[in-house]
């Protein structure tokens, strides 16, 4: 069984699991909430009390002292759908530096990619590319190792989404986009048949579970809509919403009905499931979705 972990802005996520060409097997699931404000897409606002939840998710879970797969996010990390030619995965990385244009110092970034589709007809392959901030990455690493854990590898939330939208058979059959909401943080990721399209990683103005903040999802997601209208002449024909907070019920039919698109809690999927030992384990998929994403292997911003 391998670990994946998760520290997102309300909570420490943490999955015991197996990963395998079917699907996902899970063991168990864990969480440890954030004090508010000590995590901010994906900064250490308050680095200590960050540490006493790692610590205290570790001790009370018994969780592996080594080789755990971390998930990271926020806006630190840079990434880009593109299209590039076959090369072997060496050449591949160096090519990765000129995706990033924008970058005043290539060498501060670590590199990396995950396959989105392997052959393309007008040749070629869709990858996404991904760069994130050394110094980013090493805040990481020194967090835990403080805490007695070391790391094995990193990557993405986004990517790790990915990898599940290619599980699930559901995901598969349509045009979707997923909001993931964590705190005041929202990602909005718009999937084509379990494609990667583009993201839009914003911070809500206002408090969640109120009708301000439910009319700024909604000009989020209608703004992404008419995007994808526009540029790729194709409807969107679902919006999913994981992180709902209790009390947020109605957002999914109020989103649903101002946009005139199905929306719903983001769904189980069978091809991830707990193990048949494990049936008392208490898990959603939404709960841990970038978590899970980081069991199933395809690289990593290292590792």
């Amino acid at each position: 069984m391998e670990c994946s972990v998760y520290i997102g802005n309300e909570a420490i996520h943490a999955v015991m699991g197996r990963a395998g060409r079917k699907g996902v097997q899970i063991e168990r699931v864990c969480s440890e909430p954030l004090a508010p404000g000590a995590v901010i897409g994906g900064v250490f606002i308050d680095e200590a009390a960050v540490k006493a939840a790692l610590c205290s998710l570790w001790g009370r879970s018994h969780l592996p002292q080594r080789g755990v797969r971390l998930v990271v996010g926020g806006r630190s990390v840079f990434l880009k759908r593109s299209v590039v030619p076959t090369l072997s995965r060496g050449k591949l990385q160096r090519v990765l530096v000129d995706e990033f244009p924008e970058v005043e110092d290539p060498a501060e970034l670590l590199y990396d990619y995950a396959v989105l589709t392997p052959r393309l007809p007008e040749g070629g392959g869709a990858v996404l590319c991904t760069a994130a901030p050394r110094a980013f990455i090493q805040s990481y690493r020194q967090l835990f190792a403080s805490a007695g854990v070391g790391l094995r590898s990193a990557e993405l939330n986004i990517g790790g989404l990915i990898k599940v939208a290619l599980l699930s058979a559901a995901l598969q059959r349509e045009s979707c986009v997923v909001v993931v909401l964590d705190d005041l943080g929202v990602d909005l990721t718009l999937l084509a048949a379990g494609d990667y399209r583009f993201c839009n990683r914003s911070r809500l103005l206002e408090g969640r579970g109120t009708p301000q903040s439910a009319a700024e999802i909604g000009r989020l997601l209608s703004s992404m809509v008419q995007f994808n209208a526009s540029e790729k002449g194709e409807p969107v024909e679902h919006v999913y919403l994981a992180g709902l907070r209790e009390g947020e019920e109605g957002l999914c039919a109020a989103l649903g009905e101002s946009l005139g698109i199905a929306a719903d809690p983001f769904p189980d999927c069978p091809e991830i499931a707990v193990l048949p030992r494990r049936r008392g384990c208490q898990f959603t998929l939404a709960e841990h979705l970038y978590a899970v994403g980081g069991l199933i292997r395809t690289g990593g911003i290292w590792g």
